[in-house]
């Protein structure tokens, strides 16, 4: 009887183990389906008319059955099913192992596993690791936290909270600017917020907005309604584009520049990092790739480090880069951790001894990341004077230039 693809259950060989999986997989879907946010490091698929395409999700989802199905009415499994009663001890293993939702770093909907899915843990320290101006922490916890008390007494109790608006529900979101040069902790900021209020990231760039206004108000209303349904944060990055100088012969872009910067609650100006920043931040990755090496568990034995010795180098590069020339950002210095730290491991790995020093990895390494990251900046500056002087020469007074067209 168990020789066809589908069978009576009862005539299986393993029918208790296979139903305790099944009620497990159950209790899952009913703990997880009412959840908003949510961890799913693990492969789930895009249902399609004649396939299903698997894909890996890693990072964090919104569950929404609604807004999958509004995007995608194909999905839905049934068109209408009538209320029953089930009984919920011996009914588990009827439930389905899979739930639909918005994976926020693909920014697409998919058919989540139930058994991939985890309950992301909050943590008082999130905001150690950020190493930003001290009073601009403090501005931005004070807003944030505030506007989502203002918004779950509205959500939950029905009540109005006042604000400063004199018409009422204008303005209820809270749009904060974030500016300066790249790589000081702007969008670090934004994720480091979010996490330490359990409230999703939803990111946007100008590609997903485009730069005509009408197209722009369209897709910033549908994102905003979103963001208000699953108590968003949402991060638009490379803002910069829709807060350009106004041109006084282009009327829409102008219009758009307005409206944007109308919607400003506070701007936050990030300088270039300083000498204390900057060796927190070597001190942060220092700390995060020792506990990486430490929590490897592929067998590979843990790099020696020599802290001493890496920030030693940390305050050389930058007192010799204080010019401006050569200074990392923290992106830039997170980088040369990923590239120092391989290299270390690569050297290991082949018994190669450099130096004579007695940690894998040390301040000769990142010299290494200087020196290549030396010699792109170097082909980039002579690439541009070259392009410059090309561009000066056709512009002296009888210099010819010819075109080439295809006849």
């Amino acid at each position: 009887m168990t020789s066809p693809k589908v069978y009576p259950i009862r005539f299986s060989r393993n029918v208790k183990k296979v139903m305790e999986d099944e009620n497990e997989v159950g209790r899952g879907f009913m703990q997880t389906c009412d959840s908003k946010l949510l961890a799913h490091p693990g492969w789930a698929f895009v249902p399609e008319q004649n396939e299903t395409n698997f894909v890996f999700v890693s990072g964090n989802v919104v569950i929404d059955f609604e807004e999958t199905f509004k995007a995608h009415p194909d999905w839905k499994p049934v068109r209408k099913l009538p209320s029953t009663r089930y009984r919920r001890g011996q009914d588990l293993h009827l439930l389905p192992s899979r739930l639909f939702g918005y994976s926020l770093h693909d920014r697409r909907f998919v058919a989540l596993d139930v058994r991939n899915l985890r309950r992301i843990e909050g943590s008082r320290d999130m905001f150690k690791n950020l190493i930003i101006n001290p009073h601009h922490e403090a501005i931005l916890r004070a807003l944030v936290e505030s506007h989502f008390i203002r918004k779950e007494i509205n959500d939950t109790r029905g009540i109005a909270t006042t604000n400063q608006d004199i018409v009422q529900n204008k303005g209820r979101g809270l749009v904060i600017l974030l500016h300066g040069v790249p790589g000081v902790g702007k969008t670090s900021t934004a994720e480091t917020i979010a996490s330490h209020l359990q409230k999703p990231l939803l990111p946007i760039t100008c590609g997903d907005l485009r730069l005509d206004p009408a197209a722009v108000e369209k897709s910033l209303k549908e994102l905003f309604r979103v963001a208000q349904l699953w108590d968003c944060i949402l991060l638009l990055d490379e803002a910069d584009v829709f807060l350009s100088e106004r041109v006084s012969s282009d009327l829409s872009r102008n219009a758009l520049v307005s409206a944007f910067k109308s919607r400003i609650h506070i701007s936050l100006y990030y300088p270039y990092l300083d000498p204390g920043q900057t060796e927190k931040i070597w001190e942060v990755n220092l700390d995060r790739l020792a506990a990486t090496e430490e929590e490897h568990d592929g067998g590979r034995k843990p790099l020696s480090i020599d802290r001493d010795g890496i920030l030693a180098f940390a305050k050389k590069h930058f007192t010799k880069s204080e010019n401006g020339k050569g200074k990392w950002n923290g992106r830039q210095i997170r980088n040369a951790f990923l590239i120092a730290s391989a290299l270390a491991h690569y050297e290991r790995t082949r018994g190669i001894k450099k130096g004579g020093k007695p940690y894998d990895l040390n301040g000769r390494h990142f010299k290494t990341v200087v020196k290549a990251g030396t010699g792109f900046e170097k082909y980039v500056l002579e690439t541009r004077d070259i392009q410059i002087k090309r561009q000066h020469i056709l512009t002296l007074p009888g210099v010819i230039t010819f075109s080439h067209k295809r006849l």
